[in-house]
């Protein structure tokens, strides 16, 4: 009896190992698999998820819970053309579907970083070398 498949092994997602968690201990209440064979199967399971490929793309509603801004907001800054997106509705003369791209959101952010002024120097008076001073 073949304990794991390499699709099961290869795949990391959250969703997945838990799918195969519940599998294998139906399986194992069922008394289909030995405590050896159910040690095995555990073992080949990565302890530790990898991370899913990074995003690509925000809706406005997702980018203003991130960034604690009302939806409102980051529509303005589209519509001003501060913040680059995408409408991606099928059409344009209805309802916008805006899509943020992660590269819009690095510059829009770069536009928006503050750089501190740098301290002002304070000037010294100087006395002129034809003066003579007194006290």
């Amino acid at each position: 009896m073949e304990t794991t498949s390499p699709d099961i092994i290869g795949e990391t997602s959250t969703d997945r190992l838990t799918d195969v968690a519940q599998t294998v201990a139906r399986i194992h209440l069922h008394r289909e698999l030995t405590s050896d064979e159910l040690a095995k199967v555990l073992e080949s399971v990565p302890h530790h998820v990898e991370p899913s490929s990074p995003r690509t793309s925000w809706t406005p509603p997702e980018l203003a819970r991130e960034w604690g801004v009302s939806p409102d907001k980051i529509l303005t800054w589209i519509r001003n053309g501060e913040l680059p997106a995408t409408n991606l509705a099928t059409d344009r003369s209805r309802r916008p579907r805006y899509r943020i791209d992660a590269e819009g959101i690095a510059a829009f952010k770069a536009k928006r970083t503050v750089v501190p002024a740098p301290a002002p120097t304070r000037r010294r008076r100087t006395t002129p070398s034809d003066v003579i001073e007194f006290f």
